[in-house]
């Protein structure tokens, strides 16, 4: 009776817990800041990139006329407004283009023709009447023959450091892409022409 009274003393002894529970929980609590403010941050990340996005969209709804330094401006400027929160530079693809309807004016009939496209980097390709016309369904509708601008842009972010847990737990937030799909009407005009080097204008 008298072996099993050590054991008894040390089942019942407390001193230490305390220390014990704060190795098991900081880790945890640490693990659940990190992890909430790399999400608030990318969710801020992709709401910068969507306002500095109609900013440039903005910008060529004002205008009558662009060329290729207007448009390496707004590319430039673009990478200006998101590239502290972007791991590398974005990209933007201004595309004029007119709205056409079918006689049956179903969306079926819809498509658009395209006037001109231009990028700001390598990162797109400008537009054809084909591939704006694979993107129909993501075009409002609009009176025939209308003209209106689609501006596009995309940036890439990735997290200040990884959140994960290894192999037990897959929450690595891995690089997102963020794009931005904006068709606008030009505002005090009936239409955006572009100027090339040759002062030729394209327009409708």
């Amino acid at each position: 009776m008298m072996k099993l009274r050590p054991l008894r003393e040390f089942w019942r002894d407390q001193e230490g817990i305390a220390s014990v529970e704060l190795m098991l929980s900081v880790p945890i609590l640490v693990w659940a800041l990190l992890s909430t403010h790399v999400y608030f941050d990318a969710f801020r990340a992709e709401s910068l990139s969507t306002r500095a996005g109609l900013t440039i969209a903005d910008m060529y709804s004002r205008r009558d006329v662009v060329n290729d330094d207007y448009v390496t401006g707004s590319y430039r400027l673009f990478n200006v407004l998101t590239g502290h929160k972007m791991s590398g530079p974005g990209n933007v693809r201004v595309t004029s283009f007119e709205f056409l309807n079918g006689e049956n004016r179903t969306p079926s009939d819809d498509s658009v023709r395209v006037i001109w496209s231009k990028v700001g980097d390598v990162g797109l390709v400008p537009h054809t009447t084909s591939s704006l016309n694979n993107l129909i369904d993501r075009i409002p509708i609009m009176d025939n023959h209308q003209q209106a601008i689609l501006v596009e842009t995309s940036t890439t972010y990735t997290a200040p450091f990884s959140i994960g847990l290894g192999p037990f737990m897959e929450t690595n937030l891995d690089d997102v892409e963020f794009d931005t799909f904006t068709v606008i009407r030009p505002r005090f005009h009936s239409q955006l022409c572009f100027e090339d080097s040759d002062e030729n204008t394209t327009c409708y």
